[in-house]
């Protein structure tokens, strides 16, 4: 009884770490996009329509999370389901690849939050650069 006890415990600990740490990617991946977005719009729209004002930086969240909206929308994730079934035990996965699946997952997210912006920040630098 002990050990099942302690299986939740550690179960719901896993759970509030994945769903802080998604939160904390969540909010980097917001200030760096919106912040690209601010750039962007600066040096495309603004120099090329010259009646446009700039963008403060809530406006520039606020138009990165409707476009965030309008790309991935309210769907479930599918990866979720596919999780639930490597954890069921008739599958015979094992708990180590279940969990180094999660590291993996968690490493491609971290590096799609914080250098997926940056890339994207190059390449428009890159095309200002022959405006």
């Amino acid at each position: 009884m002990t050990t099942k006890t302690s299986e939740v415990s550690e179960n719901m600990e896993n759970r509030v770490a994945k769903f802080v740490s998604n939160i904390i990617l969540f909010l980097i991946s917001l200030v760096l996009g919106g912040y690209v977005l601010t750039i962007f719009w600066q040096w495309f729209a603004v120099s090329t329509f010259n009646d446009l004002p700039s963008l403060t930086i809530p406006q520039a969240l606020g138009l990165f999370l409707i476009g965030r909206l309008v790309v991935t929308g309210f769907g479930t994730n599918e990866r979720s389901n596919q999780e639930m079934t490597l954890t069921d035990p008739v599958t015979g996965r094992s708990i180590k690849a279940v969990i180094e699946r999660k590291q993996k997952d968690f490493i491609q997210s971290a590096l799609q939050a914080i250098f997926f912006p940056m890339v994207i920040l190059v390449i428009g630098w890159i095309f200002h650069l022959f405006m």
